[in-house]
């Protein structure tokens, strides 16, 4: 997840927020940013994983999609944006998923919906 916020409670809860509801799906496998830092050891805790690192990774463990997700600042609250990758290693964007927020709340619900 990449955040334009400086703010801790996005990676802190939102993330988590995300992967629980993308592992709900039984067709779902994630590849969760505490099994990245188990399996490398150049990724410790608190270690940013951007999008193009986690399309390395999808290429090395056999994951044919990606998920990124992106929240930045906007005029009148915040912009949640996800993006679903086919095939990392070419970076098609298959789907974008966007939506304005007035508050962090709504980033949270807008998450969890």
């Amino acid at each position: 997840m990449s955040c334009g916020t400086n703010d801790p409670i996005f990676t802190d809860a939102v993330e988590p927020t995300l992967e629980g509801n993308l592992e709900r799906a039984s067709f779902i496998n994630a590849l969760k940013r505490s099994d990245i830092q188990a399996r490398d050891t150049r990724f410790k805790p608190g270690t940013r994983i951007d999008e193009q690192t986690a399309r390395l990774f999808a290429i090395r463990d056999g994951f044919q999609y990606v998920v990124s997700s992106m929240i930045e600042p906007s005029a009148t609250g915040y912009q949640l944006t996800v993006k679903v990758i086919d095939s990392p290693a070419d970076g098609k964007v298959l789907k974008t998923f966007t939506q304005a927020v007035s508050n962090k709340d709504g980033v949270l619900g807008a998450i969890s919906s």
